[in-house]
Formats: C-alpha cells, sequence, structure tokens
C-alpha cells in the first residue's frame, strides 16, 4: 500500500515539474482555466495601468505588458473556440466564456490604445477601470463555472 502511494505522489511531482495541465473537470475545467488566465492577464493590465498612472513605469514598458496580456487573451480565446464541448450546459458555458472573453480583449485593447496615446481612445483611468471590472466578472464567471463540475 505504502508503494502505490509513493508512485502516486512521484507521479504527482512529475506532472507538476514537467509543467502538464490537468484535464480536471474536462470542458468545464478547460473553461475555468481559460477564464482565470484571462483573469490575470487583466490583472496585469491593471496593474500595468497603475504603474504607468503613478509614474513608476514608462509608455513602452507599459505597453509590452499589455501586449503580452493581449497575445494571451488571443490564445485563450482560440483555445476556447476549438474547445469540443458535449451538452448543451458546456455549450452555454462556453458561449459565456466566449463574451467574457471578447470583453476581456476589448479591455486590452482599450488600455493598449490609452497608453499608446491613439486619437479618441479612453483615458488611462478609464482603460484601467474597464480592466479591472472585466477582470472582476471573468473571476466571478471562473468560479461559478468551477461550481459546475
Amino acid at each position: 500500500m505504502r508503494l502505490v502511494g509513493g508512485v502516486a505522489g512521484i507521479a504527482l511531482v512529475c506532472e507538476l515539474l514537467s509543467g502538464c495541465v490537468s484535464t480536471a473537470g474536462g470542458a468545464l475545467g478547460d473553461l475555468t482555466r481559460s477564464t482565470e488566465s484571462a483573469a490575470s492577464d487583466l490583472e496585469s493590465v491593471s496593474l500595468a495601468l497603475s504603474l504607468y498612472s503613478d509614474d513608476r513605469a514608462t509608455g513602452a514598458v507599459t505597453s509590452t505588458a499589455i501586449d503580452d496580456a493581449i497575445t494571451d487573451l488571443s490564445s485563450e480565446q482560440q483555445t476556447i473556440n476549438t474547445l469540443t464541448v458535449g451538452d448543451s450546459r458546456e455549450h452555454r458555458a462556453r458561449s459565456s466564456t466566449l463574451s467574457l472573453l471578447d470583453a476581456a480583449l476589448d479591455a486590452g485593447i482599450r488600455a493598449k490604445e490609452a497608453v499608446d496615446g491613439v486619437r479618441g481612445a479612453s483615458s488611462v483611468t478609464a482603460a484601467h477601470d474597464q480592466a479591472k471590472r472585466t477582470a472582476d466578472r471573468l473571476q466571478s464567471w471562473s468560479t461559478r463555472l468551477e461550481k459546475l463540475w
């Protein structure tokens, strides 16, 4: 019995060290993880905008951080677009997740435009507020999704 527990422990450590992602929760688990990742990306955007507003980061550094978040958000969106779902509950969850990822991507783009001074762009403060609100919505949705699986 002790050997089985030891082997299971070693397998878990190897999985964690190799960067393998668990598929716990099936499609709903994947949606949860993508939603959490997107929320984290927007929290990074929000932090970058705060540092920029406080003159603790340059526009170039802030813009790069936002570019990275936009790239990650686009990747999450693509992952969810191609995710195989089974039943109607998973279809609805994927649709809601995609809507939130669209909003997250929009918040990232607006933040980028604000920092880059694109004509007609929202202010950095407004972009920060949008990123924060959207991150909160993603986090709330993630919590709801996790309860479904």
